[in-house]
């Protein structure tokens, strides 16, 4: 009896061990867990500031000034306002994640598939969709990566507006700021930088269409794979503008510039005025020097974007080229007065060179030394010097001399 009394009291020993060994797990799986007593919890909150995508930016006048008024910015999914928020001083904050604070439950990152809730978080903005998602929002992966290539920012303001500033994938730690959202006097522009083919899209055509965009935003894009997407996209849907640049685009990096021409011609044509397309054969024609068909396109631009300053850029070199020298510097000077002027150096460069040719050596002196002030290594230096020097021994000049 005296043998059997120790092996109980291991016995009941290793059994309460046990159990309370039980009991710690249990603890631990709890602990892990995330709480969900109440809907604005820490652990809701901070997943949900770990889920949060954020974009910023600022409006200003298409003439570099600030709006000095309250603006409003809207997102814009599929041809549906999902967001409003009105800016501050010129600047904007928008907060995408899922949920949100005002917009509904918690939803945690086990939950979130391939759809998934437009929420918002910061409490100045306006709700304006419901719930979000599918084909009428943005979508999020597993891998809490946005979907906003079916989203453009657009921003407005009482006898204003602004084009759309289109949006792709975006990760919550990507940089926030989007650039600026530049307002036009209402009904000045006709062109658009989305095309409203995309919104009759097949879902097969889009499928496809996103995919290929995948493709080519890798860290080594695979355009070989994007180029059979967008075929395939374009099978399904002939008339889609969007597939038809991107396609333009993907096979100019598989060096097929004649194909690409032909996917642009194509998207133009699907949709007239669709301004991707007709940026890039403008592009096509500088490249292969053909002037007049770059001042036609530049035209063509500008009719449908007054405010497209690559183009106002474009047009006046083709008409230097082209001995077109009142319509160079009426299109120079257009970029000269914008608030990118500084973006195009060469505008000064031409304006000498034509300030010259009407025997305006001393304006032309000016025009050329501020080139070189802001390019002082561009291979044009040389004759530049060369020019200045024998206008000065010429005695042409009064009020510049040659370093």
């Amino acid at each position: 009896m005296t043998k059997i009394i120790p092996i109980i009291v291991v016995i009941l020993y290793c059994c309460s061990l046990g159990l309370m060994l039980a009991q710690e797990e249990e603890g631990d799986r709890e602990e892990s867990q995330p709480r969900q007593s109440s809907p604005g919890g820490f652990s809701q909150t901070r997943q949900r500031q770990e889920q949060a995508t954020f974009l910023s930016g600022r409006v200003m006048y298409a003439d570099g000034s600030p709006s000095d008024l309250s603006a409003t910015v809207e997102l814009w999914c599929n041809g549906q306002v999902k967001q409003q928020v009105n800016t501050l001083n010129g600047a904007f904050s928008l907060t995408l994640g899922v949920g949100g604070l005002m917009g509904g439950g918690m939803t945690s990152d086990a939950s979130i598939g391939p759809t998934g809730n437009l929420g918002v978080v910061n409490p100045t903005q306006n709700y304006s969709g419901g719930s979000g998602g599918g084909l009428g929002g943005p979508q999020i992966g597993g891998s809490n990566r946005m979907d906003l290539s079916g989203c453009e920012l657009k921003a407005n303001q009482i006898g204003f507006q602004s084009e759309g500033m289109t949006l792709a994938f975006r990760r919550p730690m990507d940089d926030p700021d989007v650039g600026i959202l530049l307002l036009y006097k209402a009904g000045s522009i006709t062109g658009t930088v989305t095309s409203v083919t995309s919104m009759s899209a097949p879902k097969k055509a889009r499928k496809a269409y996103k995919k290929a965009l995948k493709q080519v935003q890798r860290k080594k894009p695979k355009y070989e794979k994007a180029e059979l997407e967008l075929e395939k996209a374009l099978g399904f849907y002939p008339e889609y503008s969007e597939a038809w640049n991107l396609l333009g685009k993907v096979r100019l990096q598989l060096q097929n510039e004649e194909g690409a021409r032909q996917a642009f011609e194509s998207a133009a044509a699907d949709d007239p005025n669709y301004l991707a397309p007709h940026m890039s054969i403008m592009e096509l024609d500088w490249r292969q020097k053909n002037w007049n068909q770059v001042s036609m396109r530049s035209t063509k631009v500008i009719g449908l974007h007054p405010y497209q300053w690559r183009a106002h850029f474009y047009h006046g070199f083709a008409s230097v080229q082209l001995g077109q020298f009142e319509q160079a510097a009426e299109s120079l000077g257009t970029v000269r007065k914008s608030y990118k002027a500084d973006e195009y150096p060469y505008v000064s460069y031409l304006l000498g060179l034509m300030l010259a040719d009407k025997g305006k050596f001393n304006e032309a002196a000016v025009e050329l030394k501020h080139f070189m002030d802001m390019n002082p290594d561009a291979p044009e230096s040389d004759r530049i010097k060369g020019l200045l020097k024998s206008w000065g021994e010429m005695g042409l000049l009064n009020i510049m001399q040659e370093k």
